[in-house]
């Protein structure tokens, strides 16, 4: 069974809401715009707001992409809130 895309069904389990509120502030703690990291991870700005807020779920491949584009090791994602410590 194949992946049919992202998922925009509006369901926002707690750890994807979470997921999406770190990757935000390590966005905007790094000075991205969403149109500038949309332009370099090749992904619409309005996908990347939606897993922002927890509204679409992404790939591990997606998550490399978006990492990359913001020069980030995939790793720190999963930290709480980008912090090493927590």
């Amino acid at each position: 069974m194949g992946h049919n895309g992202p998922n925009f069904s509006g369901a926002s389990p707690p750890l994807i809401v979470e997921f999406g509120g770190c990757l935000r502030s390590i966005r905007q703690r790094l000075g991205y715009a969403v149109a500038s990291l949309a332009s370099g991870s090749g992904f619409p700005g309005e996908y990347i707001e939606a897993v922002e807020v927890g509204h679409a779920e992404l790939s591990i491949r997606s998550l490399a992409v978006l990492c990359e584009a913001l020069g980030l090791c995939s790793a720190i994602l999963f930290r709480k809130n980008g912090n090493p410590s927590g």
